[in-house]
């Protein structure tokens, strides 16, 4: 009795001969592990994750590293006294921002993603508006654009894969 694969030849030799018996050769197990693998695939929920939480380390580190400069242990101990009175306030303003987004980006929260945007729309601002106040150039704000690009696809195919 077949469970399925009746009336078709090439069902009826693949359930009489491999289906429900093991794999003991190195071959076939090699080829089985990967065919699991493909079927399972990869949940687009759990990429954006990761993703975030790739992020989420950068952006911890880069606000920290703005404490390290305001703090002066970043080798230049009086560097954030020498800088203006608009360069300080935006360090401060994004060493606190960038930690806010980062551990929102780790959590996987919803205003994570969101706190993480304004701060990157933030920064693009003022370089744009004031290009001496903070020290980025066209390459980063280039790089910006692409980490919110792949974010937002993660997202929209995270959402679109949960309807589906």
């Amino acid at each position: 009795m077949r469970c399925f694969g009746t009336g078709d030849e090439a069902y009826e030799r693949y359930h009489d001969t491999e289906w429900g018996r093991p794999r003991t050769a190195e071959q076939a197990l090699y080829e089985k592990t990967c065919l699991e693998g493909f079927q399972a695939g990869l949940a687009w929920i759990t990429v954006l994750v990761w993703f975030m939480r790739i992020v989420a380390v950068a952006w911890l580190l880069k606000g920290l590293a703005g404490w390290a400069f305001v703090l002066g242990a970043s080798g230049e101990v009086d560097g954030f006294l020498k800088a203006s009175l608009m360069q300080q306030t935006a360090i401060v303003f994004f060493a606190v921002l960038d930690l806010i987004a980062g551990v929102g980006l780790w959590m996987a929260a919803g205003w994570g993603g969101g706190v993480w945007i304004i701060a990157l729309m933030a920064h693009v601002a003022l370089a744009l508006a004031v290009p001496r106040a903070i020290g980025i150039g066209g390459s980063t704000i280039v790089a910006y654009a692409v980490f919110v690009a792949v974010f937002l696809i993660l997202a929209w195919a995270a959402a679109h894969q949960e309807e589906g």
